[in-house]
C-alpha cells in the first residue's frame, strides 16, 4: 500500500544548495515511517478484532469509521499539525498496548 512517505530525490532541491538529504531529513522520514506503521497497525487491530481493543467499547461500524480515519491520517501524517500528530499516535500506543514515550 502506498503511504505518501517515501523520500524523493527531489523533496531536497527546494533548499539552495542542497542536493542530498542531511540527518534531520532522514530522522524525519524515520519518524513518519513508524507513525504511519503505529496508525496502519491500530487500523488493522480494529477492523480485524474491534472488542479486542481494551475499554473502547466500541460496535463494528465506530471501529471501522477509526480505522479509516486513520487511513486517513497516515497519508497526510507529515503535514499534520504536531498536536493532532501526537493525539493520534498517543491514541494508537493506547490502542495497541505499546509503552507510551
Amino acid at each position: 500500500m502506498h503511504d505518501g512517505l517515501e523520500l524523493p530525490r527531489t523533496a531536497f532541491s527546494r533548499r539552495p544548495g542542497k542536493s542530498a538529504p542531511d540527518t534531520r531529513d532522514w530522522r524525519r522520514h524515520i519518524r513518519d515511517r513508524a507513525d504511519a506503521d503505529l496508525l496502519h497497525r491500530t487500523a488493522a487491530r480494529l477492523r480485524d478484532d474491534p472488542d479486542r481493543v481494551p475499554g473502547a467499547g466500541l460496535n463494528s461500524a465506530d471501529a471501522a469509521a477509526i480505522a479509516a480515519l486513520l487511513d486517513v491520517l497516515v497519508t497526510a501524517l507529515p503535514h499534520l499539525d504536531p498536536a493532532v500528530r501526537w493525539q493520534a499516535v498517543t491514541s494508537c500506543r493506547v490502542v495497541l498496548g505499546d509503552p507510551l514515550r
